[in-house]
């Protein structure tokens, strides 16, 4: 609900918190921002006050918390936008204008956006003197308490306007305790778990290299002040978040009006999140518009409860609703079992083996197109091999005659020097004239800022998807920008943000043909796994890494922000293709099966006690997969700080729910899993799923309240091993069931 009041304060409600600004002719103040207040104490707790004296030598500006700002506006801090002129000039001068309530309000049209939004508040603010025009829109969401945040600029004037920074939120907070949880790492080390302290100046995570998300993702927690406030950004670039501390502490008392006002806490934190300005300027011409992404985001009382909102909404206002409760076939991916080592005999012969397993969906993965035997030919080539294959029409109808699905793997982005497609059209590529490229596993990205280079490869991909009808499209990109270059731009510095416009446009396209097909978005593992992404298609593969060990890590920092029906998880041959670590096919499977899931393995040198092993396991994945995928998640012990893993993920009702414990057994010595969340008078009987690697199956009662203070005693992890304690890691499913 949205309420505009007549001295002008804007009431925004979600279900469980109250936004409230008063609007101001320099911009709005954020006079409150936390637990939901009724609206009688809102208006009389919440108002504007002036403590400031005009003679000081500081602005009000500086104190006074609001959602917007511009290089120029008397402020000390990051600002939310910086324009440029003809003349070099940086200064504007904005006032808010008008402030309107709309109904309906979609979002912008060339980004992916949240769906469902219910009421929008609009705010204009007019630099007079520039004709420059900003909508600000907050948009509410019926069941969330998630805020949305976008924003448009107009060129209203004659000459061409430079944007130089163009953020999607602000959110100004009184005091300087902060800690920003941050989900970093690389190829392979996706979205660890790093909470960075800012008590003073400027602190930033971001990307600049055209990619969202294995170096710093774009989700974060601002903890501030025992405050916590969950952001992520609707975007699949470079981006940036930024907290900007402005500690002023021995200012208290020069520039109070009275000594009752000495108390109050000075200090500023300013946070930011949207593009990344690093490698970016938008040439704005007359009469043109701007839009930035959508940011999202949410209040809460703790971690937990942001990422269940977040989860929800995901589900909810993101994922395209075909997609977001159902349960897809457990899929077998041919690439860590094969690679580029097959033909037609091979690929059926796996498919046969798959089919007696339960496995419902066969994806075939890099190498059935062009020459492509290797990582250095024929990318971009999108023709069927026939002499591998054995002509790609009939491999697929003889794969759903034995009773699979069939799924295909694209990397339309990208292409080989070493490719028909290059030597026919070298100026699709990226490349900087008179500069040799730097090739990333052995290719180069294709220009998608131009209409006819997608146009090309969209011609191409359809042609074999109309041709074999699939169930399942995986689209790949396995390298980022470096050589930025359109030979169709003049300002190379709009490059990464029309390059995205050309992405989603393409993506989009793609969907709206085949609303049917399941696709999985990708890159080099994880490297977009955001919600611009999502907003396309409802998995990603989360990393290229497979180790079980290593994906505790990545799957606990993904859940942070992420549902588990959007990660893409499987299990894989051991030794482990990236580590070399071996674990045991039980525990791989536990620690997989929350998510998309699926196995990624040579079914022909799979051993016939392992094969029964992986029936069963597919067995309890088709009756509980939904509970897994869809249920809500808890953590309720983090590897970083422990040597146990472990979550619980519950129906609504909290009848039913589903514990994994994963141990590392480099330590012999654990505290019980207290299990939060659980209604504390019922009764629940809980039973360790069936492993092979388990002499037996433990079974007991305990209520809710004694989950939540005596907790699972995870020893039996040990004491009921069969041969684990040389391996890597141990790990159980524990049924909970009301009785």
């Amino acid at each position: 609900m949205i309420k505009i009041t007549s001295d002008k304060r804007v009431l925004i409600q979600t279900p469980r918190t109250s936004f409230v600004l008063a609007l101001r002719e320099r911009g709005p103040a954020l006079l409150y921002y936390g637990n939901h207040l009724e609206e009688e104490v809102i208006l009389k707790v919440c108002q504007p006050i002036d403590l400031f004296d005009k003679h000081a030598s500081v602005d009000i500006y500086d104190f006074t918390p609001t959602i917007f700002s511009v290089q120029g506006d008397a402020g000390e801090v990051q600002p939310m936008f910086r324009f440029i002129n003809e003349k070099g000039i940086y200064v504007n001068r904005f006032s808010l204008k008008d402030a309107v309530i709309l109904n309906g309000f979609k979002g912008q049209d060339n980004f992916p956006k949240s769906r469902l939004k219910s009421e929008t508040l609009k705010l204009t603010y007019v630099d007079e003197l520039r004709d420059l025009i900003i909508n600000q829109y907050i948009s509410t969401f019926v069941d969330s308490d998630v805020l949305a945040f976008s924003n448009e600029v107009i060129n209203n004037s004659k000459k061409t306007i430079t944007i130089k920074k163009a953020m999607s939120l602000q959110i100004d907070l009184f005091g300087k305790d902060n800690v920003l949880t941050t989900l970093d790492g690389s190829w392979s080390r996706e979205r660890f778990i790093h909470n960075n302290i800012v008590n003073n100046g400027t602190f930033m995570v971001g990307s600049n290299n055209g990619y969202s998300s294995n170096t710093h993702n774009p989700f974060v927690i601002l903890n501030h002040d025992k405050a916590y406030y969950g952001v992520n950004l609707i975007y699949s670039g470079s981006h940036a978040q930024i907290v900007d501390v402005s500690a002023l502490e021995n200012f208290k008392g020069f520039i109070l009006k009275s000594e009752l006002a000495k108390g109050l806490i000075l200090e500023k934190t300013r946070f930011l999140s949207g593009i990344n300005e690093t490698n970016f300027a938008y040439s704005l011409k007359p009469n043109k518009t701007f839009t930035t992404p959508e940011a999202i985001i949410t209040y809460a009382n703790n971690v937990d409860d942001i990422t269940t909102v977040m989860h929800s909404f995901i589900r909810n206002h993101i994922v395209r609703n075909k997609w977001s409760n159902i349960l897809p076939p457990v899929l077998l991916n041919s690439w860590e079992g094969i690679y580029f080592d097959f033909n037609h005999d091979k690929i059926i012969a796996m498919v046969e083996k798959a089919k007696e397993n339960g496995i419902g969906l066969f994806v075939l993965d890099d190498g059935w197109f062009g020459k492509r035997d290797a990582d250095n030919i024929s990318l971009g080539d999108w023709v069927d091999y026939k002499e591998k294959t054995g002509g790609i029409d009939k491999l697929v109808q003889e794969i759903k005659s034995i009773g699979l699905k069939f799924g295909l793997w694209f990397e339309p982005e990208m292409l080989n020097m070493n490719s028909d497609v290059f030597r026919k059209h070298p100026d699709y590529a990226m490349i900087i004239p008179g500069l040799k490229p730097i090739e990333r596993r052995n290719q180069l990205m294709l220009d998608f800022t131009r209409r006819d280079v997608r146009d090309s490869v969209f011609k191409q991909i359809t042609k074999i998807i109309d041709l074999i009808k699939p169930y399942y499209i995986k689209l790949d990109s396995n390298r980022t920008m470096i050589d930025v270059y359109s030979s169709f731009l003049n300002n190379q510095e709009e490059f990464q943000y029309k390059y995205m416009q050309g992405l989603y446009d393409f993506w989009g396209k793609l969907i709206k043909r085949y609303p049917h097909i399941l696709f999985e978005g990708c890159s080099a593992g994880g490297n977009r796994f955001d919600l611009g992404t999502l907003y396309y298609f409802p998995q990603i593969w989360a990393s290229d890494n497979t180790d079980t060990l290593m994906r505790t890590f990545i799957q606990e920092g993904t859940l942070l922000a992420y549902p588990q029906s959007t990660i893409g998880s499987h299990v894989a041959e051991c030794p482990n293709a990236t580590t070399g670590l071996d674990t045991p096919l039980e525990s791989r499977f536990n620690i997989a099966s929350l998510g998309a899931f699926g196995y990624e393995l040579n079914m022909l040198k799979v051993k016939e006690v392992e094969r029964k092993v992986m029936k069963e396991q597919i067995k309890f994945y088709t009756k509980y997969g939904k509970l897994l995928r869809n249920g809500i998640y808890h953590k309720l012990s983090s590897v970083y700080n422990s040597d146990v893993y472990a979550h619980l993920i519950v129906n609504e009702s909290k009848t039913e729910a589903i514990i994994t414990i994963g141990v590392f057994l480099r330590n012999t010595n654990w505290e019980n899993i207290k299990v939060n969340y659980l209604n504390d008078d019922d009764t629940y009987l809980i039973k360790t799923r069936v492993q092979s690697n388990l002499e037996k199956v433990l079974s007991f009662k305990m209520t809710g309240r004694e989950l939540k203070e005596k907790g699972i005693d995870i020893q039996n992890i040990i004491k009921e091993e069969k041969n684990e304690l040389n391996d890597t890691l141990a790990s159980r499913i524990y049924l909970v069931k009301k009785i």
